[in-house]
């Protein structure tokens, strides 16, 4: 049973609360130069005007969310590795060399690959209760 309000569910709540934290400080969010194309004076992407507040759906704002992924790919390794020695070798990464080690599996694979591989991504949200960010286009 999911909670509602005039007809929001709480998701959408919680979606609004970041909108409502733009709106209320809109002067936080002006449009400025670096958000323009070069010689325009509006918003590259939401065509407000300089000095006006960008849109709240504006791509200059978004919020983080914490999502989970698992994939299953074939990964190359020497032949002599066993399962163990595979989780042992993963497993004792520092995280960079652990992302660098994934990325790289995935380069390994041929376009065909991926694509048939890419079929079993499988996404997770975790959290979505992320605040409002907002970014300019030159940061």
């Amino acid at each position: 049973m999911k909670d509602e309000f005039y007809g929001l569910t709480n998701d959408k709540m919680l979606a609004l609360k970041a909108v409502q934290t733009i709106l209320k400080n809109g002067e936080k969010y002006l449009v400025t130069e670096a958000d323009a194309s070069k010689g325009a004076d509006f918003c590259f992407v939401c065509k407000k005007p300089i000095g006006q507040p960008h849109s709240f759906g504006c791509a200059c704002f978004h919020k983080e969310m914490k999502i989970g992924v698992s994939v299953e790919y074939p990964a190359r390794v020497p032949v002599y590795w066993t399962k163990d020695d595979f989780i042992s070798h993963r497993t004792s990464l520092d995280a960079r060399q652990s992302m660098d080690v994934f990325i790289n599996d995935l380069y390994d694979l041929e376009p065909e690959e991926r694509d048939y591989y890419g079929e079993s991504i499988k996404y997770e949200c975790l959290d979505e209760d992320g605040d409002a960010i907002f970014n300019r286009n030159s940061e």
